[in-house]
């Protein structure tokens, strides 16, 4: 993500069901309570994109990394995805190159 403005972000994780099968998600894990997560919820056919969504609300400014845990019925039915960056405080400026 790099720097953040304080105040909620999302960011989002597309991939592709390259098996040959049907793959579902059945939940998400999430590493604190700041973080929010939606996904494609029905079965995603081979070759169909899908997409988890995490939100992250920061309670204070500083460097996070936050972790959403993907459990599927696909081969790899645990995969952990992350995300991370700095939050800014609220006065100080974010530059155009990040």
């Amino acid at each position: 993500m790099g720097k953040i403005k304080h105040g909620e972000t999302t960011v989002d994780f597309t991939f592709t069901n390259t098996g040959d099968t049907l793959v579902s998600i059945k939940k998400i894990g999430v590493s604190c309570g700041c973080t929010a997560v939606s996904w494609s919820m029905g079965p995603i056919t081979p070759m169909e994109k899908g997409e988890v969504r995490g939100t992250y609300t920061p309670q204070a400014p500083g460097e996070f990394r936050k972790r959403l845990v993907v459990f599927s019925d696909a081969v790899v039915n645990k995969l952990p995805l992350y995300t991370e960056g700095v939050v800014q405080s609220k006065a100080e400026p974010i530059s155009e190159g990040g």
